[in-house]
């Protein structure tokens, strides 16, 4: 059984939703009557590493559509993203 993760995935109301189970059940993996406390806390990292993560993501990703989420991302990060969408694909 997995202890902690880490994972890049923001957890949002969705998310936190699919893992809620008022009662004991049973689905395709088995029968599941413990219970688990899941807590979700961001880990805290520099402004520069979440922004290098973020030039490093436009320099490979190549969807156009994605070009406000990148521009939100920008303004959230106070950063200004260089060179072309996808230049090092």
């Amino acid at each position: 059984m997995i202890k902690n993760i880490e994972t890049f995935k923001r957890i949002r109301s969705l998310e936190a939703f699919q893992l809620i189970a008022e009662a004991p059940y049973v689905d395709v993996c088995g029968v599941n009557v413990a219970r688990y406390e899941v807590t979700v806390t961001e880990i805290p990292e520099q402004l520069g590493v979440l922004q290098k993560r973020l030039q490093d993501l436009w320099d490979i990703h190549d969807n156009s559509d994605d070009l406000g989420k990148f521009e939100m991302a920008e303004k959230e990060l106070k950063y200004e993203l260089q060179g072309e969408m996808g230049n090092r694909l």
